[in-house]
């Protein structure tokens, strides 16, 4: 008997003549005509075809949708045409600066366009026949970055469209979509494996490298190549493994002596004997693992936008409209901006940031951080001493341009809930020095910060998009820490489902005030950032040292260089600011015994002053003497007080003191 074998009927050709070669599933355009998802169709044939009868759905091989039919349009050999989601074709084509001859077909001519999942889809292409043509599957959406093939099928390396590889290029829009809609790359001759962005990271001092997210990413666009990674040159203490298929992580754990930017130089070499090795140049920056200031928020909502997309009545979510605490709802959300919050030791104190740096800038075409604007911290006044747990606002525009003016401690709440605000125009130099700033540029394009200190050291960053997250910030969102402000945040915490940290692009915004999230997924309510670490105690000293304009300076340094601490003077009648007042005191030497004389504060019972006498200036004690107190020229904060001794030995030295200094 002979058995008849049954074979499913394919309906996918070997050799399809059209193939899907691009699709954009989620764009970051600005203008909303020119927002919409897209896919491109390319002819690799060589005879026209006439798409006439011809279809395409998103949800299954099988084409449900009479409107996803094609109209009747030849496609000439090597043409490509681009099936877009919007009611016109004009802003699309002027912002990629298609020419005339490329058609676009709008939801004029496919009405049922579904629109693309930008978790993850499938576009299938159908002949007249309703046999499946091509499909191009993808995954998760690089906001403005399309997925890219080759006119044979394979994917681009990396699988997304880099400005310029592959015919792939900018568009004109400020936020500039990359993609090559209307144009599909040829497969490229053997080529050596190329290395993937992004090519630099931060990590924290006395932490496992290893622990990291980043890895060192090559593609051999060439397929069926084996790639094998090699560090060519590294520090000593960092360790490189090979973990196959292109991949590689580095290990290691930097300590404090490493702080700052390290080179990491990787060779990546195939098994086809026909091509050179590439080589990439890695910088790791490592920061130390407390830090006394840290990124807190920026704005990356561009100027024609609202916070969370929508109009400036309702946002994009149909629900009630994002607002930000400060300005309300307004296109662009305030402009360019950012928020930074000074931690110190993760207590009550001051920080010392006179002559600190913040550095603002992006990844430049190495995808090494590169800074363009430079704030510097220049008014001692200012910043000699600022209080742990303020947040400091840097704003370009000032009130007149719908921003707000410099003012120092515009909110001071460190005495009840830890939390202080100053706002500091940029465009204002009487507190801050500022380089650059016409190339300030705050945005949802991997905007980074680095804080250094007086001595130029590295005390935080980069941080941002590019470090943590490394994606996903929008035009219409905001860069938020959605965790407590410490010292111990680092710079590559990434907010999850599990961990708070920063988030990949956030539709609240707080400028000038504590953040607002939801940790964990979303399972518990709505909270603020805790600042009850920061509540300062005011003490009677404290308020003297702020009314001399010394606030935060500690009891036993001698700020006016007189040879008195500052708890000296305050004690005793001086002035630490002014090294032309000093504590007076006399000392009498009479017939039966010595006399000590001089002005002691009695309002701060904090301070007990205290009359002792020693016979070697190591043991003192307050036997036999006799104190009597008096009016002082001083005022009612203080007395004049007299100590008398009476005896008869070698020698004696008598002291007021306070048993803090001790």
């Amino acid at each position: 008997m002979k058995h008849l074998l049954l074979f499913p009927f394919l309906s996918l050709p070997l050799v399809a003549q059209l193939r899907i070669t691009e699709v954009m599933s989620s764009s970051d355009h600005s203008t909303g005509s020119a927002n919409g998802d897209w896919f491109e169709i390319t002819n690799t044939g060589t005879s026209a075809i006439n798409l006439n009868g011809y279809s395409f759905d998103d949800s299954g091989p099988t084409p449900k949708q009479p409107g996803q039919i094609f109209p009747s349009h030849s496609i000439a050999a090597g043409n490509s045409i681009i099936v877009l989601r919007e009611s016109s074709a004009a802003s699309f084509r002027s912002l990629w600066s298609i020419p005339a001859s490329v058609k676009i077909f709008t939801e004029a001519d496919v009405p049922n366009f579904p629109g693309l999942g930008s978790d993850g889809d499938s576009v299938f292409l159908f002949n007249n026949s309703f046999s499946v043509v091509d499909v191009f599957t993808f995954g998760p959406a690089i906001s403005g970055a399309s997925f890219a093939r080759f006119t044979n099928g394979n994917s681009v390396p990396g699988g997304l469209s880099v400005d310029g590889l592959f015919g792939s290029y900018l568009s004109n829009d400020s936020s500039e979509d990359v993609g090559s809609p209307g144009f599909a790359a040829q497969p490229p001759s053997p080529l050596p494996p190329v290395f993937i962005a992004p090519f630099s990271t931060a990590w924290i001092s006395d932490r496992k490298l290893s622990d990291s997210e980043f890895r060192i990413s090559s593609l051999d666009p060439n397929p069926g190549d084996i790639v094998t990674l090699t560090a060519v040159s590294k520090p000593a203490w960092l360790t490189f493994t090979d973990l196959g298929s292109g991949i590689g992580q580095l290990g290691g754990i930097p300590t404090v002596a490493e702080v700052g930017t390290h080179e990491i130089v990787v060779q990546a070499a195939d098994n086809s004997g026909t091509t050179t090795p590439s080589t990439q140049t890695y910088k790791i920056t490592i920061a130390p693992g407390s830090s006394p200031v840290i990124l807190n928020e920026y704005n990356a909502v561009q100027s024609d936008n609202f916070l969370n997309g929508g109009t400036a009545a309702i946002d994009s979510d149909e629900g009630p409209a994002a607002n930000d605490s400060h300005f309300g709802r307004v296109a662009g959300n305030g402009g360019d901006w950012f928020e930074l919050v000074v931690v110190g030791n993760g207590m009550a104190g001051k920080t010392n940031l006179l002559n600190w740096t913040i550095e603002i800038g992006k990844p430049d075409s190495t995808d090494i951080f590169s800074p363009l604007t430079i704030v510097t911290l220049s008014d001692p006044a200012v910043w000699s001493s600022v209080g742990n747990g303020t947040i400091l606002t840097f704003i370009e525009k000032n009130s007149a341009a719908g921003g707000l003016d410099s003012e120092v401690n515009r909110v001071n709440e460190l005495t009840t809930t830890g939390y202080a605000w100053s706002n500091f125009h940029l465009g204002t130099p009487s507190f801050i020095s500022v380089s650059n700033l016409a190339e300030l540029d705050i945005d949802s394009n991997n905007t980074q910060f680095v804080i250094k200190d007086a001595g130029g050291k590295i005390v935080f960053g980069p941080a941002g998009e590019g470090v943590s997250p490394l994606s996903g910030i929008s035009g219409s969102e905001i860069f938020e820490l959605e965790n407590d402000p410490s010292p111990l945040i680092p710079t590559t915490d990434r907010d999850s489902n599990t961990t708070l940290g920063y988030d990949d692009g956030s539709s609240g915004s707080t400028f000038g005030s504590p953040n607002l999230f939801q940790p964990s997924g979303g399972t518990v309510a709505v909270r603020s950032q805790d600042f009850t670490p920061y509540i300062a105690v005011s003490s009677p000293f404290q308020d003297y040292l702020v009314s001399v304009g010394l606030s935060g300076s500690d009891e036993g340094t001698d700020s006016d260089q007189d040879g008195y601490s500052n708890l000296d003077e305050y004690l005793f009648g001086g002035n630490p600011n002014n090294a032309t007042l000093t504590p007076s005191t006399t000392f009498v030497i009479g017939v039966d015994g010595l006399l000590l004389s001089g002005s002691v504060r009695v309002s701060d019972p904090a301070y007990p002053v205290i009359a002792e006498r020693s016979d070697d200036l190591q043991i003192w004690v307050s036997d036999d003497l006799t104190i009597e107190d008096s009016a002082s020229d001083l005022g009612a904060n203080f007395v004049k007080r007299t100590v008398t001794f009476i005896g008869t030995p070698e020698r004696v030295f008598l002291r007021l003191s306070t048993p803090t200094e001790e």
